[in-house]
């Protein structure tokens, strides 16, 4: 009778947990993220009625990109809490501002030409590593950055420049371009940065007005000289005005000039030996 009772419950709870799986299942979308999930999940009847996306927290993972090119009056996503990448989106042709918040995102892979218009970009709450950091600096028109709770430990030291790809002709000379020429607002806060030289990672983000590094573990914040770069042709890099209008901001011996090698560009932290109230590196 033990044996028969033991038969019937082992028998019930496996139908028990396949309807609970059953259940689980429905309740998780498992949509791709195409244009037929955008015009039924947004009440739509044309991909140019839609002009705002909201798909937080519906954990999709798969997209069908060659769609998202009809969404032509697109300005706003939020996709936040699902499992996408950022290159998913780059086929919205009017994109202004993405929110990628809680995707699991390490990586990016964007090239020029991608996310044209992209003013306001939120990659909070990722994984995303410093070499990805870099990848996003050719966005030409970025203006707010946020990388709040990445757990970035340090900042890439050719952050704001980088080295142009050189014709084979001009193998000798190398030029140099701004990275994030756009960038206004850098949100790094509840992240693990500790290292002084973060600080000449940020020091060529020419136009940023607002940087928060709040929660981090920086302890000090060292003096910074500005240093001019030249390209291999002798030109000043990113600058409309002449060596001479700069020179009382600039550091005068030639030795501090950063003259084009093997290395990548970089910006220097220099001790301030005159006033003893300034530290540095």
């Amino acid at each position: 009778w033990r044996k028969g009772m033991a038969k019937k419950k082992v028998s019930f709870d496996g139908v028990g947990k396949k309807r609970i799986q059953r259940e689980s299942q429905g309740d998780v979308p498992g949509h791709l993220l195409d244009r037929a999930f955008l015009l039924k999940h947004h009440h739509v009847r044309k991909p140019s009625d839609l002009c705002s996306i909201n798909m937080s927290g519906l954990k999709l993972s798969q997209v069908k990109e060659k769609d998202f090119k009809h969404f032509t009056s697109v300005i706003y996503i939020n996709a936040s809490e699902n499992l996408l990448p950022l290159e998913a989106f780059h086929s919205f042709p009017a994109l202004k501002e993405l929110e990628l918040a809680f995707n699991g995102i390490k990586r990016v892979y964007v090239k020029y030409g991608d996310f044209k218009l992209l003013e306001f970009l939120d990659l909070s709450f990722n994984s995303l590593t410093s070499e990805a950091i870099c990848d996003l600096g050719i966005l030409p028109r970025l203006r707010v950055l946020l990388l709040t709770g990445n757990g970035l430990t340090s900042l890439p030291p050719n952050l704001a420049v980088t080295e142009q790809e050189a014709p084979i002709t001009s193998l000798t000379s190398k030029k140099y371009i701004l990275r994030f020429p756009a960038l206004e607002t850098l949100m790094l806060d509840d992240n693990k940065l500790s290292n002084p030289n973060c600080f000449a990672s940020l020091a060529g983000l020419r136009r940023l007005k607002k940087l928060s590094l709040d929660q981090n573990r920086i302890f000090r914040i060292p003096y910074l000289q500005q240093v001019q770069l030249r390209d291999g042709s002798g030109d000043w890099v990113g600058s409309h005005t002449s060596p001479q209008k700069e020179s009382q901001c600039t550091l005068q011996p030639k030795s501090w000039i950063y003259e084009p090698s093997d290395e990548h560009p970089d910006y220097t932290i220099l001790p301030m030996k005159k006033d003893v109230d300034r530290t540095g590196e």
